[in-house]
């Protein structure tokens, strides 16, 4: 069998617009530490995203993305599409959680 390993990756990207004009984004990705051992023949990637934009009054908001790239085996898309949901989920209200500590 043709094996390859890879690793999933995670993003966030941070945007803050005042009266619809952006004042800047940030934009953060980085490898999963777990390595996926998949038959190159029977690869898939699922890619799963989530987003929030939070108002912080006076025409100004703050939005927060977060998303994760899993590579899976093609039999196993469903439940990788979970794990790629969950992970960027809780990236995501992790993320929001700091902002409403600093900006909010």
């Amino acid at each position: 069998m043709n094996k390859v390993a890879t690793k999933g990756t995670a993003f966030v990207e941070t945007e803050h617009r005042v009266s619809g004009e952006s004042m800047g984004i940030e934009y953060e990705e980085k490898h999963l530490e777990e390595e996926i051992v998949v038959d190159k023949d029977k690869m898939a990637e699922i890619q799963s995203k989530i987003g929030m934009t939070i108002s912080l009054g006076n025409y100004e908001f703050l939005r927060v993305d977060s998303g994760v790239t899993l590579p899976c085996e093609k039999s196993k898309i469903k439940q990788a599409q979970q794990e790629a949901f969950d992970l960027a989920g809780e990236e995501l209200f992790k993320r929001i959680e700091e902002a409403r500590k600093t900006i909010i």
